[in-house]
């Protein structure tokens, strides 16, 4: 709990409700990582929250900028008579530190933008995420020094719109999660808005006076938070929108604390009487108040002039603020409050009585956020590509809602927290127990939340799209806890309302759904299969969706890992996406850069990190693999080149330069798929490559790599799917097999191990035998364990058939023939 303490200032009874944040921060209060703008601190996704500094106890109160004083993001574009519709920018696309300052200060000038922007739309053009519609061409090419640049063409108009109005078109999909209590910080209170901005089109829903307790659900760009107001005096649960996140104060001593400004002459005693004098007892009188006041805000508006100093000469600031402990969460630090230090007990007790008694005080915030988001999601994921159809839904559904759910939410938690895990198993959902019974109460209660909200949703979108929705979504992501809570009395009340549900906008979205049926169920197997977004999605057809269904199962599970920028690029996406198959295909299936001129093979392990996206990667732990000579045998051997790894880029979803571990994974899950398409179809040409990969770390990737060369050079094998079974007698056990052919039930397992295979593995797809898909759609008949050679298929052969239901198999390659699998007699 650290402070500034530097004084309030009053402010004029007039002035508007404060919701523009100021454009400077205190570098001080900032985080260590983010004291500067390199690439390397880039952590976060694309437009994640801007960095600021967070209102401390002992702040200013209201010292920022006023409403229609301060420059949002782009506000200054709209004075410019002279901009251009279009800005054509280019930039290195490696920068270093000292360069990439240079860029963004280039961004900033050239789009007229803030800081916080600025670093947002750069990242978006250095990794090329293909997300951001105002991003109209991005291409990359070599300058005459040999480096490689980026060039992009940005739509001035299209990146206003989607600062102003993307968290409304996509309520769910931007900024960064938060997901703690906060409070209003400033005296003139804040202004709780439709989008984040401030212009015309953002309408205020309503003013959150001083103190308002609201749910912080995310960050996004331009200093805003998306907040849901909780039950209570200043304001009915279940409204929410976007609020200057400069107001708002999110590190409570205490999720039920407050907020108090000291007046002129007002003494430590009177504070104390003011908000615990009715709690006065023996051994608990206002002098005990006093300390823990003292306790709660070290270096603030409230403090001794030095620690052993007795409760008498407690000294206060005029003008500060200061927090307010809740009477309950005061009463606890008895004992605690003369040690002179802050510690965590007594937190601690508070959040294992808020754990036993499910408190709605503390956790309802979260729980009517995760209501709103859960249902906002379940619709976006039906009607995914559907912009204007998603946002009509959300408006028949959002009053229903607001009419019957959250008029009294707490009923509903309480039905919830009757829940235990065997109702979870029921439900098929045993395998997210894990976040549903989540430690901290706060993302708890909020996935609770949108679990059910999701559900709920699902419910009501059930009723008045006549069975319609049942062919566009499949399997629902709540699984059966849809049947669970439609009996709960306020879900079982929803639902009679929505039968009963007319009017324009419910007929308008009926006609709608049956209008787009084709579509959206083309849209919804895209989006389910392949991963492709929304976004993309509104510039296919449905017969360019029929067409990528021919891909082969690997080439499907391959696509769907590619970032969304490189999805447009090999979709030839302009508007609408060309979709050539036989292109898309082959632009999967060669991984690798065979024979091209000016490729340069990799030798060294410096080589090899400098043909790495370095800037989207923590290169520790590589850096230490590729120093041992194991993992660089494997590089040259397999001749690989810079070229080979440019494609690396397009797997990289995120940028993860902040995880060691993740950076390492995603390096080698990507050189085990590229060596098999070096090497090529040639069966005895990849064993001849994989035999000497005896080391810790060639069995490893060995084994990757097979089951890669499988999927891509074996016909039998390339129409095959994934599958998931539950492990019957165990709760939250499941087996994931790595190819299963629906059509004949059979499991198919890679294996290339020299040595016989542990019990384990031997055992792991025994009791699967006989049980169904976790989806319930098919049954495992057979387990069929794959090795590459007939020497190793022999090695594990008896101890394999002599379970029920196992078959072995080696591949074997014919002259002038693809490699097939042979069963072993």
């Amino acid at each position: 709990m650290t402070d500034t303490n530097a004084p309030a200032t009053e402010t004029n009874a007039q002035t508007p409700a404060v919701e523009a944040p100021s454009t400077e921060t205190n570098p001080e209060t900032q985080p260590d990582k983010e004291k500067r703008f390199g690439y390397n601190a880039l952590k976060i996704p694309v437009f994640a929250p801007p960095i600021q500094a967070k209102l401390g106890i002992g702040e200013v109160a209201n010292s920022e900028f006023q409403e229609g004083n301060s420059q949002t993001p782009l506000a200054s574009a709209e004075s410019q008579l002279q901009q251009p519709q279009e800005v054509l920018l280019s930039f290195l696309l490696r920068p270093t530190d000292k360069q990439l300052s240079t860029m963004l200060a280039s961004v900033m000038e050239k789009l007229f933008v803030d800081s916080n922007t600025a670093k947002a739309i750069l990242a978006a053009m250095l990794e090329g995420t293909g997300e951001e519609s105002w991003l109209r061409q991005r291409q990359i090419s070599y300058g005459a020094d040999g480096q490689e640049y980026v060039t992009v063409i940005v739509n001035i108009e299209l990146l206003k719109e989607y600062y102003s109005q993307s968290a409304k078109a996509t309520p769910l999909s931007s900024g960064t999660e938060v997901q703690t209590i906060g409070i209003v910080a400033n005296q003139s209170g804040v202004n709780l808005r439709e989008k984040p901005a401030t212009d015309e089109k953002s309408a205020i829903i309503k003013n959150l006076p001083f103190n308002t307790r609201v749910f912080v659900d995310k960050a996004l760009p331009g200093d805003w938070y998306r907040v849901t107001l909780t039950s209570g005096e200043y304001g009915s649960s279940g409204e929410y929108g976007y609020v200057a996140a400069s107001n708002i104060k999110t590190n409570l001593p205490e999720p039920n604390a407050r907020l108090h400004k000291i007046a002129s002459g007002e003494t430590a005693l009177v504070i104390a009487q003011k908000y615990y004098g009715n709690a006065v007892q023996p051994g608990q009188d206002l002098r005990f108040y006093v300390n823990v006041l003292v306790y709660v805000n070290p270096g603030g508006g409230i403090y001794k002039p030095n620690p052993e100093a007795s409760w008498e000469n407690t000294l206060t600031k005029e003008g500060y603020l200061i927090w307010i402990p809740s009477l309950e969460f005061a009463s606890l630090l008895k004992g605690q409050v003369q040690s002179g230090s802050i510690t965590y007990s007594a937190w601690n007790q508070v959040k294992e009585i808020t754990t036993l008694a499910g408190n709605f005080a503390l956790g309802g915030g979260a729980f009517v956020a995760g209501l709103l988001n859960g249902a906002l999601e379940s619709l976006w994921d039906t009607l995914v590509g559907f912009k204007d159809l998603a946002v009509l839904a959300w408006e028949i559904v959002e009053s229903l809602f607001k009419g019957t759910i959250l008029a009294d939410a707490k009923q509903l938690w309480d039905s919830l927290s009757q829940l235990n895990l065997e109702q979870l198993i029921e439900a098929g959902i045993e395998h997210l127990a894990e976040k549903w019974n989540q430690p901290d109460l706060l993302k708890r209660w909020h996935f609770r939340g949108w679990l059910c909200g999701y559900a709920i949703a699902e419910l009501v979108m059930l009723v008045f799209s006549e069975g319609i929705l049942t062919v566009i979504k499949g399997a629902a992501k709540a699984g059966k806890l849809s049947e669970i809570i439609a009996k709960f009395p306020k879900v079982a009340e929803l639902g009679q309302k929505a039968k009963t549900l007319g009017g324009d906008k419910v007929e308008r979205l009926r006609i709608a759904l049956k209008t787009s049926q084709p579509l959206l169920v083309a849209r919804q197997w895209a989006a389910n299969v392949l991963r492709i977004p929304a976004e993309i999605l509104q510039d296919l057809s449905v017969e360019a969706i029929e067409r990528l269904k021919q891909l082969p199962r690997w080439a499907r599970d391959r696509f769907s890992e590619l970032n969304h920028g490189a999805m447009r690029r090999v979709l030839g996406c302009a508007s609408p996406c060309k979709v050539d198959i036989q292109e898309v295909q082959r632009y999967l299936r060669n991984l690798a850069a065979d024979a091209v001129a000016g490729a340069k093979r990799l030798t060294t392990a410096e080589e090899v990190i400098n043909a790495l996206p370095t800037e989207l990667l923590n290169l520790t732990k590589l850096r230490e693999k590729l120093a041992k000579p194991e993992l660089m045998n494997i590089i040259r051997r397999a001749e690989l080149t810079d070229l080979d790894f440019a494609k690396m880029r397009d797997f990289i979803t995120k940028n993860i330069v902040g995880n060691k571990t993740d950076s390492y994974n995603v390096f080698t899950q990507y050189l085990s798929a590229v060596v098999p398409s070096k090497l090529g179809p040639d069966l005895n040409k990849f064993i001849e490559f994989a035999e000497p990969m005896d080391d810790s770390t060639g069995r490893a990737l060995r084994g990757a790599m097979f089951e890669n060369f499988a999927k891509l050079h074996v016909p039998e094998f390339q129409g095959l799917e994934r599958a998931t079974f539950k492990v019957p007698g165990y709760k939250n056990s499941i087996v994931n097999v790595d190819l299963f052919d629906p059509a004949n039930g059979k499991i198919w397992e890679f294996k290339y191990q020299k040595t016989p295979l542990a019990s384990q593995e031997l055992d792991k797809y025994v009791p699967i035998i006989g049980q169904i898909t976790i989806d319930e759609l098919y049954e495992a008949k057979t387990a069929n364990f794959v090795f590459p050679t007939r020497d190793l298929a022999e090695l594990n052969y008896g101890k394999l058939k002599a379970r029920p239901a196992h078959s072995v198999f080696y591949l074997e390659q014919l002259p002038n023939q693809a490699t097939r699998p042979v069963e072993l007699q």
